[in-house]
């Protein structure tokens, strides 16, 4: 057998394929993000998501000793969960947050595999 020569294109069309490929097999599935993540994706503090957490506010799942988020999860918990602002308070209502964060994620996801974005949005 002899080696086959694959071109720069040929591999950048592969790894196009291949990508397509685990986008469509992990849609739907829950992304598992840890605290930090979590955090960094609400616009809230570590401190915040382990409150949260800990008044049994959000939900979690535990790996031994490794504790993780389900952010579609968390944005439903929290908007379950959620009452409305008083009139007489200045902050912005969780649900909102995590709302706009959630579009934000997307927003980043879309930018990084554009051709990602265009599968999903199609389903």
């Amino acid at each position: 057998m002899h080696p086959t020569s694959i071109s720069p294109a040929d591999l950048r069309e592969l790894a196009k394929m291949v990508a397509g490929e685990v986008v469509e097999r992990m849609a739907g599935r829950p992304r598992l993000v840890d605290g930090l993540e979590l955090a960094e994706i609400c616009g809230v503090s570590l401190a915040t998501i382990e409150r949260a957490k800990a008044a049994g506010e959000i939900p979690f799942i535990r790996f031994g000793s490794r504790i993780k988020y389900d952010v579609d999860s968390v944005i439903a918990a929290r908007a379950k969960n959620a009452q409305r602002p008083t009139a007489d308070e200045q902050t912005e209502s969780p649900v909102s947050a995590l709302e706009r964060a959630r579009a934000r994620q997307h927003a980043r996801h879309q930018k990084e595999n554009p051709a990602a974005g265009n599968r999903l949005g199609s389903q």
